[in-house]
């Protein structure tokens, strides 16, 4: 994304590691960050101000888009666990970036299939065509502001429930449909009555199903089955049914985004900051982009 080539094995080795030894933040951002974010607040709007709160209390002039993206992914691991009441880590410099991700916002280290399903997660969350955040990030680059802007402006774009903050309406969906003791077919009967949307279907270019959708669907029903959750993942796979059976729509990224992320035992307010943290490379990659492309 950011060299539009596949790297090397030595130049990705290398990348890795710069990005392992950048996922730490100054002091001082440290303890603004630990403020903030014990506010009763979204972690969504906690992670629009963090944003840019590393915009002030780091050196924008000389940040790169490496130094940026695993400061941003120590941040959104930083405020999951404030929020938690939990004490911050620290990355291992022998571990590979989602090993440490996984570790800095959960405090265990994944194994080898853990690891795998996450760096699957991220890389088919990392960027999708023009999506209206990654529009919204390159408004912004094409007036040449700095990185943390066009983040902080993407990060308020992904915040809304009709993107990014999909994945979250979707589980609060499963919930709904749990708590009521519903059907898939009564919930979708009720929904389509009422002429109301139901999340975590449909996309504007895939008409035949999402292919990220159809690899993520994999990776849900593994953690599923491994974190006593089967009984979810079969109710998405019965709404998944009636949806396509009575309205031919098949689910979209965020519908199995949102079990996943239970699984992983995040809280339902945090799935969208994961979402960000995929998102992160896109975003530099179409603001270095736009950058270069400026005048």
């Amino acid at each position: 994304m950011w060299h539009t080539r596949l790297p090397e094995p030595d130049e990705l080795a290398t990348f890795r590691q710069q990005l392992v030894t950048n996922m730490q933040l100054p002091n001082e951002t440290v303890r603004l960050i630990t403020e903030i974010a014990k506010e009763p607040q979204h972690p969504m709007s906690i992670l629009r101000t963090t944003t840019s709160l590393l915009g002030t209390t780091n050196n924008v002039d000389r940040d790169t888009p490496t130094k940026i993206l695993a400061k941003m992914l120590t941040a959104i691991a930083a405020i999951i666990r404030i929020r938690d009441g939990l004490p911050l880590l620290h990355a291992d410099p022998n571990w590979g970036v989602v090993e440490n991700f996984v570790y800095l916002f959960s405090g265990k280290r994944p194994d080898a299939e853990a690891t795998a399903m996450f760096n699957t997660v991220m890389v088919l969350h990392a960027d999708h065509e023009f999506n209206a955040s990654t529009f919204t990030s390159r408004v912004v680059a094409s007036t040449k502001s700095d990185y943390y802007s066009c983040l902080t402006a993407a990060v308020c774009a992904l915040k809304g429930p009709l993107h990014g903050g999909a994945n979250e309406q979707v589980y609060n969906m499963l919930m709904d449909i749990n708590r009521r003791h519903l059907t898939a077919s009564e919930y979708v009967d009720e929904k389509l009555g009422a002429h109301k949307k139901i999340m975590g279907f449909g996309h504007r270019v895939y008409k035949h199903g999402d292919p990220r959708a159809k690899i993520l669907r994999g990776v849900a029903a593994r953690l599923a089955a491994s974190t006593d959750n089967q009984a979810l993942f079969d109710l998405q796979e019965a709404l998944a049914a009636e949806m396509l059976n009575r309205i031919g729509l098949h689910p979209n990224v965020d519908y199995y985004t949102a079990l996943i992320y239970h699984c992983l035992g995040l809280d339902k307010a945090t799935f969208t900051t994961m979402f960000a943290a995929c998102r992160t490379a896109g975003w530099l990659a179409t603001s270095w982009n736009s950058n270069a492309k400026v005048a």
